[in-house]
């Protein structure tokens, strides 16, 4: 069942962020969300995750599905190694530490890590929550080209399964992994 937002409008102090703002995204596959900063974008997701509520409309489709979430910031417990932040939210840390490359690291604690390295403990954290839908908010910011391939990569095998909405700003980055297109627009 696809993701349906029906007139969705949010504002905050009086400034509207999302007017009336309609929406389907598809039950499989990847869709981008672009547009300029502040118009809505990560609104959108704190929508979706039921972080904020929304002034009027409503979103449909979200049911009992199980979300996985990466923030702009990386969000993770301090006190925990990477193992321990990858462990506590699910299953396969092992696996997802190989994957992202982060294996020689999961004994190291955030503090230790670089901007990068935290970045894919994010996304292996979102990984391991193994949720039918994904919610990505600048995912690949602070990868390096190899890095950030690899990890595109894991999201366009998980799009035959899973739902995947990711916000960028990087063109390149839609046209790689993007079925579907959401462009905001200013209000």
């Amino acid at each position: 069942m696809p993701i349906v937002c029906k007139n969705l409008t949010k504002s905050y102090s009086g400034k509207p962020v999302l007017d009336r703002w309609n929406a389907t995204i598809p039950d499989r596959g990847i869709t981008a969300i672009m547009g300029p900063s502040g118009i809505g974008k990560t609104t959108l997701f704190r929508l979706l995750t039921g972080l904020e509520k929304a002034d009027d409309g409503q979103i449909t489709g979200l049911g009992e599905k199980k979300l996985s979430v990466v923030f702009q910031e990386d969000r993770l417990f301090p006190q925990l190694t990477v193992y321990e932040n990858l462990e506590i939210v699910g299953t396969k840390a092992d696996m997802w530490l190989r994957k992202l490359g982060l294996w020689q690291a999961a004994r190291q604690y955030p503090q230790e890590l670089s901007g990068g390295m935290k970045r894919r403990v994010s996304i292996g954290r979102a990984l391991c929550h193994n949720g039918d839908v994904f919610l990505l908010d600048e995912p690949f910011q602070g990868l390096d080209a190899a890095t950030k391939k690899n990890v595109m990569d894991i999201f366009l095998e998980k799009k035959a399964h899973k739902t995947v909405l990711f916000i960028t700003h990087d063109q390149r980055e839609a046209d790689y992994l993007a079925d579907h297109l959401l462009r905001f627009q200013e209000v």
